[in-house]
């Protein structure tokens, strides 16, 4: 025997696998131990996905320390289509395997080049170029995609063998794509429903992020973390997502409203005051690469559930404070409860008084990074602080105060002297527009900058 030449490799890779293993949640009943457990959720996952695979044209399907797994096809083709159908079967496995609470998502890289496999070689000894690039790759591809080199990609072109694909990150300095098929996850394909007749444009539908870790208790940022650390915890890799400014909103969409370009203001002031940080990136909700940067950086983003995309994710599992349905009210949430015990504007209040805003700081729920604190961690953990108001206004007087923390050369004493009473660090806060002067906050519209706020009531991290 000859051997067999293969022209294309794919790895995938369970994303934030060890993460989930210490956070993840069991609904079902567990086996003796919880590592035994997680492997056998790991086998189950590798059993399914070689099977598809191999049944698509996969050789030499080869697992890897149970969360990450390689195989070789003859052609980039059949590599790309099994890849693609891979993670559209990942929503029904999902579902299957009862993990409505932390579902599991892979990203796929896809390698291109020749690999010979001789009669006697072990895949895994022989050098292969493909499988090399796509291990390489698929560090770099958001959760829930596909990402393949441009080289891979002009074999698919050279073929007509075309498919929606869009740009990529760069990986070695070298151009990639990402394929437009991607996973859902079963709180993503219920939210569509809960949401209908609001409809998300297709747009809408090929940039919504992905939330990998759909879980306050995940989510919630540990004990010494606050807004007294918030430009400690922006150091690094940021990414801001504004909404995009929609010359015709879509009124049957969710995402209805155009975002303020006083919102793209209040970012500006509030990451200027962040200590000397050269990796700050700024994104638009409805760019479909902002997937990109969402899951390898902390997130800011800029706008309510109405004007952002990415905001209008993240709502639902914003437990200690979020919006209401009809994003016309923010609501605080008692300790482990879902009873409301604040609603802003309160029913006393007059519609003058309807410019309350939220800043609010969690883990990012887009790829948390470091959920440990071990001196075994590498990834460092990574942030999601969210700025929103009720009115744009509202927004930007939000975005005042993210800024005037960050700026704080003290953020104790900042916080008490807005009255803060007590020990323990809030991790975010519910701020009422309040201009000086005689005037109301209503006359501001699109006349002034409105800078004047008075804090309404400190959010809390144990609930």
């Amino acid at each position: 025997m000859v051997g067999e030449t293969f022209n294309a490799g794919i790895v995938y890779d369970v994303f934030r696998s060890t993460h989930l293993k210490r956070e993840i949640r069991w609904p079902g009943p567990r086996l003796a131990a919880e590592d035994d457990s997680w492997q056998h959720l790991l086998a189950r996952l590798n059993n399914h996905a070689g099977q598809l695979l191999t049944e698509r044209g996969a050789h030499h399907v080869c697992p890897h320390g149970g969360d990450r797994c390689s195989c070789l096809f003859r052609t980039v083709g059949d590599a790309v289509q099994a890849a693609i159908r891979l993670q559209q079967s990942m929503c029904d496995f999902n579902e299957r395997e009862s993990l409505q609470w932390t579902p599991l998502s892979i990203h796929i890289g896809v390698g291109h080049g020749p690999t010979r496999i001789g009669p006697a070689d072990v895949v895994g000894t022989v050098d292969s170029g493909s499988l090399d690039e796509a291990g390489r790759l698929v560090g770099h591809c958001p959760p829930g995609h596909v990402l393949l080199s441009k080289s891979a990609y002009g074999i698919l072109e050279s073929r007509s063998e075309q498919m929606p694909m869009r740009p990529g990150p760069e990986v070695d300095g070298r151009p990639t794509c990402v394929l437009l098929a991607r996973a859902e996850l079963p709180l993503q394909r219920e939210q569509a429903g809960i949401l209908a007749p609001k409809k998300f444009t297709p747009q809408q539908q090929r940039s919504m992020p992905l939330v990998v870790v759909p879980s306050w208790d995940v989510l919630r940022p540990p004990a010494q973390v606050g807004l007294t650390s918030l430009a400690q915890c922006l150091r690094d890799k940021v990414a801001v997502v504004l909404g995009e400014t929609r010359e015709a909103p879509e009124q049957s969409s969710p995402i209805h409203h155009a975002a303020a370009t006083s919102d793209a203001v209040g970012a500006v002031e509030c990451v200027s005051a962040l200590p000397a940080n050269s990796d700050v990136v700024g994104a638009v909700d409805e760019w479909e690469d902002t997937q990109d940067l969402a899951f390898k950086r902390s997130v800011v983003i800029i706008g309510s559930p109405a004007t952002n995309l990415y905001a209008h994710t993240v709502n639902q599992y914003m437990r200690p404070a979020r919006f209401d349905a009809s994003n016309t009210s923010l609501l605080v949430y008692g300790p482990g409860s879902d009873e409301v015990v604040a609603r802003y504007p309160k029913e006393e209040h007059s519609p003058r008084t309807r410019h309350y805003g939220l800043v609010l700081l969690c883990r990012n729920p887009f790829g948390p990074g470091t959920l440990g604190s071990g001196p075994e961690e590498s990834d460092p953990p990574r942030w999601l602080l969210w700025v929103a108001g009720i009115t744009g206004m509202a927004t930007q007087v939000a975005a005042r105060f993210a800024r005037d923390i960050v700026a704080a050369s003290d953020p104790d004493v900042f916080l008490k002297e807005r009255g803060l009473r007590g020990q323990e660090t809030p991790i975010g806060v519910i701020v009422r527009a309040s201009p000086e002067g005689p005037w109301q906050a209503d006359e501001y519209h699109r006349r002034w900058r409105i800078a004047g706020y008075e804090v309404e009531q400190w959010v809390l991290r144990d609930v």
